[in-house]
């Protein structure tokens, strides 16, 4: 998963063709497969929450994105990082700008 999202976010920089529709569909399955039996409840959790926001569309594009960083946390957890001191942020702001334009 974090390989995917890195291959959205990076796309563009690095000259790689977008992913279409179907290839993101098909890693998205993927991971949920492996997610429903090896997932750590956090993390599971985490995805439900992107996943539901994404879907409905009815989020904006920076909640999704925090969605996204809570995820990327929740995993690093799950290895045993204790992710002490990352505050809201840290985690996009390695990859987004000018996410700290957007922190409340």
């Amino acid at each position: 998963m974090v390989k995917f999202i890195f291959r959205i976010t990076f796309s563009d920089k690095l000259g790689l063709p977008p992913l279409s529709e179907e290839d993101m569909i098909k890693q998205m399955a993927s991971f949920t497969e492996n997610l429903v039996v090896w997932g750590a409840d956090d993390v599971i959790d985490a995805w439900f929450k992107f996943r539901n926001n994404s879907i409905k569309g009815e989020s904006s594009g920076i909640t999704i994105m925090f969605d996204i960083e809570n995820l990327l946390l929740a995993i690093r957890q799950d290895l045993g990082h204790p992710n002490k001191g990352l505050t809201k942020g840290k985690i996009l702001g390695l990859f987004i700008n000018d996410i700290h334009d957007h922190i409340k």
